[in-house]
């Protein structure tokens, strides 16, 4: 039973909570941060993904010499 009180007190503390801050702070500002933090975690997402691959350098050929051994003479 006071297990049930102290749930209902604090469900209606975390809804009044978020009803205050949602009319004091515009929710513009609100938005550009949730797009923020959403951007970021796709970006972090992103190089999860990409992270395992290996990315090796692509040589083009040239004559008879690649594009890497033609920079390496420089």
């Amino acid at each position: 039973m006071m297990i049930r009180v102290a749930m209902a007190v604090s469900t209606v503390l975390l809804v009044g909570s978020i009803a205050a801050f949602l009319l004091f702070v515009p929710i513009l500002s609100i938005a550009t941060v949730v797009c923020l933090v959403a951007g970021l975690m796709l970006m972090f997402g992103l190089g999860f993904q990409m992270g395992p691959q290996e990315l090796l350098p692509q040589t083009v050929a040239i004559g008879e010499r690649t594009k890497s051994a033609a920079a390496a003479e420089i």
